[in-house]
């Protein structure tokens, strides 16, 4: 990395971190933050070795990993500010992990056009800021993507004994994470030319040890109550009512930057909605998305569609109940697409279409601003009007200060 890739990184991670950590100490601190904190509280102080995490919307034991992963900061401290301050940390390293991928495999201009989208997203800060298990999923996968990357593109041996264990490290925290499963096979067959069997074969009983607490957690569910698995599935499953469209509608919003006054402030009338930024990385995105089919052919494009289309097709037709948070792990798929297009501006046309280079900066710097702007609007009322706990409670609620 040139001086330049280095400002580009510090760039985006002083941008991720200012939106992130404004009015931390105002962070949603509920139910299942309280369950959570309590697991990985007892673990650092080395009163258990938890083989479950809490209970899933559907009715299913968490992996374990999801307290894994939080432990760190409650050997210093259990403040809940404190706590979520390490989730936010993981998510800014997210940003990061995204502008390297995107840099080593398209350049300079993709990489800091892709992370300055994640890092203002206003779904991914408020999917970066609360002691939850989707909140923090996504860098695990951004990681894993890395190993991915250098191993099967580059063949280093190190990084194809890691990328799927941590993989499946990430996966397990939310079970939507495993919608991207056909994606990390996608790029594993495709470097298949370099695979090296004795890092695949370490690689393999990391997997297997990774996944053994869960196995032993779900052994130990299923002694105690037999038909926990099959009831969950049970109830969780079926077509939607709506013929699988509310999965594309919160795909749409997440992936845009859309309406997330509508998850934090559902009681409210009075937000303003500025379509225009939304419109113009749709545009940046349907860019990015030629780019990649024209200029890297079949198996960036292949990549990108298994990230991004076939994980909202899966819910809409497995799921009778699809929720926001399932589509954590796409943002940065989407604004890795939106830096494809952005690129194009700089790299791809002819001079008699300078204006349209000239236009994309100020797209992604006014995306930026925009929401940025908007998501301190959202916050600021959503904690001056933080709703009454109670049955059906829905709204940011309960500050942890």
């Amino acid at each position: 990395m040139r001086r330049r890739d280095w400002v580009g990184l510090l760039l985006v991670l002083l941008v991720a971190a200012g939106l992130r950590l404004y009015r931390a100490d105002a962070v949603e601190f509920y139910h299942d933050e309280a369950m959570l904190g309590m697991l990985a509280q007892e673990m650092a102080d080395g009163q258990t070795f938890p083989l479950q995490g809490i209970i899933s919307s559907v009715g299913i034991p968490n992996p374990p990993t999801t307290v894994y992963s939080i432990v760190p900061p409650f050997w210093f401290s259990n403040d809940p500010v404190v706590i979520t301050g390490w989730v936010i940390l993981l998510n800014v390293v997210g940003v990061g992990l995204l502008y390297v991928i995107v840099w080593r495999q398209f350049g300079f201009m993709a990489a800091v056009a892709a992370a300055l989208v994640y890092a203002a997203n206003p779904w991914a800060i408020m999917y970066s800021r609360k002691l939850w298990a989707q909140d923090y999923a996504t860098p695990f996968l951004l990681l894993a993507l890395l190993f991915a990357q250098l191993g099967f593109r580059d063949g280093k041996r190190w990084a194809q004994v890691l990328a799927v264990p941590v993989m499946l490290w990430g996966m397990q925290i939310h079970f939507a994470a495993w919608a991207l499963v056909p994606l990390f096979g996608w790029l594993i067959v495709a470097g298949r030319a370099r695979w090296y069997w004795p890092s695949l074969v370490v690689g393999a009983l990391l997997s297997v040890a990774v996944l053994t607490p869960f196995g032993l957690g779900i052994a130990q569910t299923l002694g105690q109550d037999p038909t926990r698995l099959t009831d969950s599935l049970a109830a969780s499953t079926g077509r939607d009512l709506d013929g699988g469209v509310s999965p594309w509608v919160h795909w749409f919003r997440l992936l845009t930057g859309a309406q997330v006054a509508t998850w934090m402030l559902p009681n409210e009338d009075s937000t303003v909605e500025l379509w225009f930024t939304h419109a113009a990385m749709v545009a940046l995105a349907v860019l990015g998305v030629w780019v990649a089919a024209r200029r890297y052919g079949w198996g960036v494009w292949g990549a990108l569609a298994l990230w991004l289309v076939l994980p909202p097709l899966a819910f809409g037709l497995a799921l009778s109940d699809v929720w926001p948070h399932y589509f954590v792990p796409l943002l940065p798929g989407f604004a890795l697409v939106v830096g494809l297009g952005f690129s194009a501006t700089a790299d791809f046309f002819p001079s008699i279409l300078r204006t349209v280079r000239e236009v994309a900066p100020v797209l992604v710097g006014g995306f930026v601003v925009v929401s940025a702007i908007y998501w301190y609007g959202v916050l600021n009322f959503g904690i001056e009007r933080a709703v009454t706990l109670g049955a059906g409670t829905s709204g940011y609620t309960t500050p942890a200060t």
